[in-house]
């Protein structure tokens, strides 16, 4: 993500990646907030270590769903492959154990709804 935005930025559309910066520290900070305020701790059933962090939302989950969000609001003829992409990582989180299924959904709200 970090690597899309600075190459919009250097491709001339700052005002676009300018935007996405926002919006992902937007959405990390409101996941963070709700993460803390809500406090729900990881799987531990799946054989991962639980890390130290709650689990609910999912933040990579907000982020991926925040930037397939904003950059299919300026660029509609990727929306299929970067909704699909933030799919991916969503379940990525529960294939490998990190979160439960609620947290994806979650996490999925927020980064559609930050934009």
């Amino acid at each position: 993500m970090a690597l899309i935005t600075v190459s919009l930025y250097l491709a001339g559309a700052r005002k676009e990646a300018l935007v996405v910066a926002i919006v992902l520290i937007i959405t990390n900070v409101v996941s963070f907030g709700f993460k803390y305020v809500i406090a729900r701790p990881r799987p531990a059933d799946l054989g991962v270590t639980p890390e130290n962090q709650p689990s609910f939302p999912s933040g990579h989950t907000a982020n991926a769903f925040a930037f397939a969000t904003t950059l299919s609001s300026y660029h509609r003829k990727f929306s299929v492959v970067m909704f699909s992409w933030a799919l991916l990582v969503a379940f990525s989180r529960v294939y490998l154990g990190f979160h439960y299924v609620t947290d994806l959904i979650g996490g999925a709200l927020v980064g559609v709804t930050i934009r």
